[in-house]
């Protein structure tokens, strides 16, 4: 993954919002496009809640693709579950669904991908 200029940064479950606001720091992110019913929705809206000083305003993912090209195409960055990864190919398996369309992934400048070290 390292050879197509991703960025891997391993944390565990106690440093894991402390890596994810360095990153969004680091990044420079002033909005974060999510999907609100996704399982990390929860967790990002708690960060924001603990210390919204540290956190880039939260854009919801709520329109049809159609309707969401200036928004995906005018974002900082996204981030998204994974369903699984390969560790062998670097590769990250994507669920797409409603709430976490495939261009989430591909249209914003900076893609936050969350895989889980269970699910590798």
């Amino acid at each position: 993954m390292e050879a197509v200029n991703t960025e891997i940064r391993l944390c565990t479950e106690k440093n894991r919002e402390s890596t994810l606001r360095n990153v969004l720091k680091e990044k420079g992110i002033s909005q974060l496009l999510y999907g609100s019913k996704t399982t990390l929705a929860e967790k990002i809206w708690n960060m924001c809640q603990r210390a919204p000083d540290t956190m880039p305003e939260l854009v919801d993912y709520q329109k049809p693709v159609e309707e969401s090209k200036d928004l995906l195409f005018g974002i900082d960055a996204s981030i998204t579950t994974t369903r699984s990864g390969i560790e062998e190919t670097g590769s990250l398996i994507l669920w797409t669904t409603p709430d976490e369309p495939r261009l989430m992934s591909l249209i914003p400048p900076i893609h936050l991908a969350i895989p889980y070290a269970g699910n590798i």
